[in-house]
């Protein structure tokens, strides 16, 4: 039974597969082509020389002429599932089709190993010859005649040619596309990484594209953003609709591009995908801030609110300690406690720009307990809306008053951080630092 001939009806079938493939696909569009031509030319010669073009391609896509010359130009492509062309479109180095298999990848990443890569082959090489893996993709009864070239199937064999022999050869041809490389090189135009060794070595790695890992991302990401399911989702969303399913979306997704204007010279599965590759993002979540809230049901900012700021708290605590640590002074002891008194006093100003941003008029609230210094400091949109407040913001004596609060605190800031003798004259000095800062603030504003 093993050595029983295939059945008539499958070898005829098959056949009628690959004829109408010759013929409807590769034939059909170039004799449309040239006979729109020929109907177009009112030259003679011009249309004897396209008449004759047109018999010559008629005999070249012709069963078996066109099978023989398949299996002559299938040896300039070969079948890969990583490619170098990516990494530069004239790298000459060798690409690789990799086994799933027998891939080793550790527990927790997904590769190639994650997909049947049998299952979506890429082919590099010519151009020209990428028609011969589009004939290797036929399928027949659930196997592309790739497979069946692999295993030398008999039907196929038969399909192909009454003679033996001949067939033979062709199968030997075309089963030369899954071939490994007899060696292995890499170029100077692809992407190489010297990784360091324990004993000061290195070992010298060629990193390759994983074309046909993309091209299964690419086929899910259509699906997922263009089909008519995701596409009826999304509109229902839209307008705020019920609908049976959800989605899936791919945030700050990217498109990197290969080939530029001639993709089929990188891979055929690159020119299927018009030379477009997908990068899903890999960053960190944005950062959100929390709203920003007034303060209310206290007396003043500075305290537990203003002190419990991150900036806040490392400052005081690294000038308690440089404080503590400085038994005496110089221009750099005070050039440097001068420095990180200012970056309170801009922290300061940073609450009342954050603050600035609600609505005028929050420190009406009944709920507001603090000094009415701080109202005109924090609430400064308010004089637009009440007369008293303008004129006492006018004022601006409450500025002189914001620097005493600020100096008051931190000196009890830095007795608690590290007990150290802090008077009037430490009080006066960080009260001058912010009072000076509010008001060159304040002209500023009114030069703009």
């Amino acid at each position: 039974m093993e050595n029983a001939p295939p059945p008539t009806n499958e070898v005829e079938e098959l056949k009628t597969l690959i004829q109408n493939f010759i013929h409807k696909e590769r034939l059909s569009p170039k004799l449309e082509e040239i006979d729109k031509k020929i109907a177009g030319s009112n030259d003679p010669e011009t249309k004897a020389e396209l008449e004759n073009k047109r018999m010559r391609l008629v005999e070249d896509y012709q069963f078996q002429q066109w099978i023989d010359s398949a299996a002559k130009r299938v040896a300039q492509i070969r079948l890969v599932s990583h490619a170098i062309k990516y990494s530069h479109p004239d790298a000459k180095g060798s690409s690789l089709f990799a086994d799933s298999a027998t891939m080793a990848v550790a527990d927790g990443y997904i590769g190639s190993k994650a997909v049947d890569l049998d299952s979506v082959p890429d082919v590099e090489g010519n151009a020209a010859a990428l028609d011969v893996n589009k004939f290797l993709k036929l399928e027949y009864k659930g196997k592309t005649i790739l497979q069946r070239v692999i295993v030398r199937d008999p039907l196929l064999k038969k399909a192909l040619n009454d003679d033996p022999e001949t067939a033979d050869i062709w199968i030997e041809s075309f089963a030369g596309i899954s071939a490994r490389e007899a060696t292995q090189s890499s170029h100077t135009l692809a992407r190489q990484l010297y990784f360091p060794l324990p004993d000061g070595d290195y070992h010298l790695l060629a990193p390759l594209y994983p074309t046909s890992l993309a091209h299964i991302l690419h086929q899910r990401l259509i699906i997922d953003r263009f089909s008519d399911s995701a596409k009826e989702a999304h509109s229902a969303r839209s307008k705020e609709q019920p609908f049976a399913h959800g989605y899936v979306d791919y945030p700050n997704l990217a498109l990197q591009a290969f080939g530029g204007s001639k993709p089929q010279n990188i891979s055929q599965l690159n020119s299927e995908r018009h030379g477009e590759s997908h990068l899903l993002a890999s960053i960190p979540p944005t950062w959100r801030s929390a709203p920003i809230r007034p303060p209310m049901k206290i007396s003043s900012i500075f305290g537990a609110w203003f002190g419990r700021r991150t900036v806040v708290k490392e400052v005081t605590r690294a000038l308690a300690r440089f404080l503590a640590a400085s038994d005496y002074t110089n221009i750099n002891i005070r050039q440097a406690r001068a420095r990180m008194v200012d970056q309170l006093c801009d922290e300061a100003l940073q609450v009342a720009a954050e603050l600035g941003e609600l609505a005028p008029g929050w420190s009406a609230d009944s709920a507001c307990s603090l000094a009415r210094a701080e109202k005109l400091w924090l609430d400064p949109q308010r004089r637009h809306t009440e007369e008293d407040f303008a004129s006492e913001y006018e004022d601006g004596q409450w500025r002189e008053e914001i620097g005493h609060r600020f100096g008051a605190w931190l000196n009890a800031q830095l007795r608690f951080h590290k007990p150290m003798p802090m008077g009037d004259a430490e009080h006066s000095e960080w009260a001058d630092v912010l009072s000076d800062a509010l008001d060159n603030m304040e002209k500023e504003l009114d030069h703009e």
